[in-house]
């Protein structure tokens, strides 16, 4: 029985860590959001990454659509890269800004 608990600590851990790398890497995209002269670019890929997702069923429409609607507001997307809430946890494992991350 510790060996299965050790083994379900061990995964915790490392999804923990996993998160926490997401969450850094994403800073720098929300910084880049903030930024007017850097966001437009930024958005602009990001809303060509969707396409393709849409375009080839490549990612479920519920991410596809949250992403659409936080793109409108590049402050609220910065927000929402940097929070640790599950919903931001979930939309930083499905991000058009993967060109960006150093992961």
């Amino acid at each position: 029985m510790k060996s299965i608990l050790n083994q379900r600590h061990q995964a915790r851990l490392a999804q923990s860590n996993i998160e926490l790398h997401r969450l850094e890497a994403h800073a720098v995209v929300a910084n880049m959001l903030r930024d007017a002269n850097a966001s437009k670019d930024l958005i602009n890929k990001a809303k060509a990454q969707i396409a393709k997702w849409r375009d080839n069923q490549l990612c479920s429409y519920d991410f596809i659509q949250e992403w659409e609607v936080l793109l409108e507001n590049p402050i609220k997307a910065a927000e929402i890269l940097e929070d640790m809430t599950p919903a931001s946890i979930r939309l930083r494992q499905n991000s058009p800004f993967a060109v960006y991350l150093k992961v």
